[in-house]
């Protein structure tokens, strides 16, 4: 009888053990299963993007800080709700984005521009990122979504400044060419196109040197070189318009480097064969003015008449008379 007693104590003895042991590794699995938890929302919630946690039709299930600091809003509000009430009215699509979240349920990953309007109803952009997974042992969406206004803003001050850029060139009544390290033309702007009356496509598929007279063809030789060691350059040149008259025109040309690569050329220039020809024929006038200021014949009406020549010929050039005319 005490036999039986003894070994009855010792089955209960070792169940005892037995349960402990179990009650032990539940409450470690336990621990641990807090541990993780405690793991994945410190994860969760320290990540710099918005991350939200959404069922089938998008309601959310879950959201990180990151999104409670987006949108000026408690965790426990966002919980329950789909992403509707925190669209900028009249700025998304919600039935197009509707359909990236069931795709992103169905696992086509999907990424889409959001306007969102914050608890404070500033409207901002962000960029939205959607994909499936496993949350609570549960299929789910999970979706990350990245404030972009400082991008939007960056974005909008350089179209802003591109358009303004393209407004000054393109009234500019000088010539703008850029060609690339071979010489090949790259860009022009209105002025360039009057000036030498080729259309830009057809100016954008030509070599600078096919409207440069043969003369001129080793001075850019030269030119491109001192280009390439960072140099800027002022000169005159001669260059065949597409009639087949010769153009004089003077240039400012300066380097384009890129990653500290030599890739062209950019110049400013402007047509001066009216000028240059004024200057020809005044000098000529003046020439002439000397010989017959020698000559006994006719003086002063030929002096005269020269002198008031070269006269209309300095206000052509913008500058004052020189002679005072007698009548």
């Amino acid at each position: 009888m005490k036999n039986r007693e003894n070994k009855i104590n010792a089955e209960l003895i070792k169940e005892n053990e037995i349960l402990h042991k179990k009650v032990s590794e539940l409450e470690n699995a336990e621990e641990t299963l807090k541990q993780s938890e405690k793991n994945y929302r410190a994860i969760f919630n320290n990540a710099t993007d918005a991350i939200y946690i959404q069922d089938s039709k998008g309601c959310f299930l879950d959201v990180n800080k990151g999104a409670e600091d987006m949108y000026g809003y408690p965790r426990e509000y966002f919980i329950g709700k789909t992403p509707e009430f925190l669209s900028a009215p009249g700025k998304n699509d919600m039935k197009k984005i509707i359909g990236f979240v069931e795709d992103a349920f169905k696992g086509k990953p999907r990424q889409y521009d959001f306007w969102g309007i914050r608890k404070n109803g500033e409207v901002f952009p962000k960029i939205v990122r959607s994909q499936n997974g496993i949350y609570m042992g549960k299929k789910v969406i999970v979706t990350f979504a990245i404030d972009i206004t400082e991008r939007k803003q960056a974005e909008e001050a350089l179209q802003e400044s591109e358009e303004k850029y393209r407004f000054f060139v393109e009234s500019l009544e000088e010539g703008i060419i850029a060609v690339d390290e071979n010489e090949n033309v790259t860009f022009v702007n209105p002025a360039a196109c009057k000036i030498l009356g080729y259309t830009k496509e057809k100016l954008l598929k030509m070599n600078f040197k096919e409207i440069l007279t043969p003369k001129y063809h080793k001075k850019i030789l030269q030119q491109t070189a001192k280009r390439k060691t960072g140099k800027t350059g002022k000169y005159d040149m001669n260059i065949i318009k597409k009639n087949s008259d010769i153009c004089i025109v003077t240039t400012s040309v300066s380097p384009i480097f890129k990653n500290g690569k030599f890739k062209g050329s950019f110049g400013i220039f402007h047509d001066i064969t009216k000028r240059k020809k004024t200057e020809i024929e005044l000098k000529y006038k003046m020439n002439e003015l000397e010989i017959f200021n020698d000559a006994a014949v006719d003086r002063e009406i030929i002096i005269n008449e020269s002198r008031k020549e070269i006269n209309e010929l300095l206000g052509k050039l913008g500058e004052e008379p020189k002679y005072d005319i007698v009548v």
